[in-house]
């Protein structure tokens, strides 16, 4: 059992252990002593007690109900011992480096009395030590979005002002390079968006110097009660003037203007980033929680159809990835979310250890998504070739009904390429628009296109096939095998105009106008001027066995002819006995 008191500080009761108090009198009593014979030396006293009042004020804000001794030994601890501190007296015995320090130190000390105040400047008694070292905050105290680049001025050394026009410009300029072609290959991440991207990240990581300590350390300065005391002096002389940043990186005019202007607007586009992605978190929430009270054998309307099988074949997965896209969506929007409410005073400010937890936290479920996601595609890729290929080429379900309904097999197609575009249907183009003919086309060379029919259970004889086929160029061939011997002749080249079946309506339409209902059409076709289409005629094939195959075919292996066609079309395929 310990006994506890009651202290008063600055009008502020705080209950304390007795061996604390004690501690605390004998460090205040300390200070005190140190300062005793300098120039304003009570003032910086009051400073750090009440500097220490408003670390007890934190404590007890943080639900502390008392302050123990442990409390008051880190409290010690970060404002410093005043045993450490070299006094001004004792520096005439130093090197000459140290007396250059020493006397700088002096000239800010007599500086001090000669303006009747503790300390006019943060920097008029402090200096930077040579074996501290600077760390890296946000400058709570300058900033117009969260003071990452006013830290980096503390940081680097340099006006806060020349740090945001040249981020400014380095945006500017970063934007312009992100339009070159070398970064083609990068569209998985928006290549102009990373200056950005990385503000945002410092602005998250990076913790914001907000205690007259971190400052110090900001600033390169050892943290110790005479620096610590000028700090606060110079914090109070802000407040009192009614400064958000110290007097000599205070902006003027028009550019302070346009400076705060654009803070606001960038404020306003991440508040409607974090927006977006609260709404998205929403929709994906009801997404998933409508799967999980839908009947099994039903999906809810707005998902998508072509998740139906990965989700019956991989449910697991599928419930990963909601729940990563899930924790994606949600950790930017908590963060934030707690930074208003530690920047408001609701609640503290998220500490290093968990800034970095969630970060770290945020990082895996995006590679977590992105596993899941290359695997979701493989997926959905299988089943769509599975439903949108016919013997190997993508094809939509008219294509394939179309071979099909008519028997015909691909017996070629171009290694390179297996687009639908090459291997098709269509219509169109012939003179009654509703016929569907076969169809491929190449760019280059269409020297890979065979398609084929087998008709079996024929009976010995003479067959005649006929077809109606049209092509660009020389190297499509109708052809047909019976008893293992090949016949073939080639299609003409009419590309789009004439052909046999324009030529032959003309000719009995000029015989016979009467049959203009039958013939009109096909003369007239094209501006009349015929749409290639011609009939082609394989006689005298001669069958022993009981099996004829047919087709056509560019592939310059199987008809022994160089190919020079880009497409080919036909249809109504007719095999009929003769003798």
């Amino acid at each position: 059992m310990k006994k506890n008191i009651t202290i008063n500080m600055f009008g502020q009761l705080y209950a304390i252990d007795e061996d604390a108090y004690e501690l605390l009198k004998n460090y205040l009593d300390a200070i005190r002593q140190h300062f005793r014979k300098e120039e304003g030396g009570d003032e910086i006293a009051d400073d750090i007690e009440g500097r220490i009042g408003e670390l007890f004020t934190e404590l007890k804000s943080s639900g502390v109900q008392a302050i123990t001794i442990e409390h008051v030994e880190s409290i010690i601890k970060r404002i410093g011992n005043p045993e450490d501190m070299e006094s001004p007296a004792a520096d005439g015995s130093a090197d000459e480096a140290t007396q250059t320090q020493n006397t700088s130190s002096t000239t800010g000390t007599q500086q001090q009395g000669n303006s009747n105040t503790a300390s006019p400047s943060a920097n008029s008694g402090t200096k930077p030590n040579s074996g501290s070292r600077k760390k890296y905050y946000r400058d709570g105290n300058d900033k117009i979005i969260a003071g990452v680049l006013s830290g980096a001025a503390n940081y680097f050394g340099g006006d806060p002002l020349a740090w945001r026009l040249g981020y400014v410009l380095f945006v500017v300029l970063w934007n312009s390079v992100s339009n070159w072609a070398i970064f083609d290959h990068f569209n998985f991440v928006p290549v102009f968006s990373i200056p950005i991207l990385l503000y945002i990240l410092l602005a998250f990581l990076a913790p914001c110097a907000k205690t007259p300590e971190e400052r110090l350390k900001m600033k390169g300065i050892d943290v110790t009660p005479q620096n610590l005391a000028d700090e606060l002096a110079q914090q109070a002389k802000e407040r009192g003037d009614g400064l958000p940043y110290p007097p000599q990186s205070k902006q003027h005019g028009c550019l302070n203007a346009f400076m705060t202007v654009m803070g606001v607007l960038v404020k306003i586009m991440i508040g409607a980033f974090f927006l977006f992605m609260f709404i998205t978190f929403l929709v994906v929430f009801v997404a998933l929680i409508s799967i999980i009270f839908s009947p099994t054998n039903e999906m809810p309307s707005f998902i998508d159809s072509e998740l139906i099988p990965i989700y019956t074949e991989h449910p697991f997965l599928f419930w990963f990835t909601g729940i990563c896209v899930l924790l994606i969506l949600f950790i930017p929007g908590y963060c934030a979310l707690h930074s208003l409410l530690s920047s408001s005073g609701k609640t503290a400010p998220m500490s290093m250890s968990q800034r970095w937890m969630w970060f770290g936290l945020w990082i895996a479920t995006i590679i977590a998504v992105t596993v899941c996601g290359v695997n979701i595609s493989k997926i959905a890729h299988k089943h769509f070739m599975k439903d949108n290929t016919f013997e190997g080429v993508l094809m939509n379900n008219t294509d394939q009904n179309y071979f099909k309904l008519t028997q015909f097999h691909l017996k070629g197609k171009n290694p390179d390429s297996n687009e639908v575009w090459h291997i098709h249907t269509d219509r169109g183009q012939y003179y009654d628009d509703r016929i569907r003919y076969f169809s491929a086309w190449d760019d280059d060379i269409l020297d890979y296109y065979q398609i084929e029919r087998a008709d079996t259970f024929l009976s010995p004889g003479i067959y005649r096939l006929t077809a109606i086929t049209r092509t660009d160029a020389n190297g499509a061939y109708l052809y047909a095998i019976a008893d293992d011997k090949k016949q073939q002749t080639a299609i003409p080249a009419n590309g789009e105009q004439g052909g046999n079946i324009w030529e032959e309506a003309k000719t009995k339409l000029t015989l016979n106008p009467a049959d203009s209902l039958t013939y009109g059409n096909i003369v007239a076709s094209n501006d009349s001027t015929g749409c290639g289409w011609n009939k082609v005629t394989l006689d005298n094939i001669v069958l022993t066995g009981n099996t004829i195959k047919y087709g056509v075919s560019t592939i310059p292996t199987f008809t022994n002819s160089p190919c020079y066609c880009t497409w080919v079309n036909s249809m109504d395929f007719l095999l009929e006995k003769v003798n």
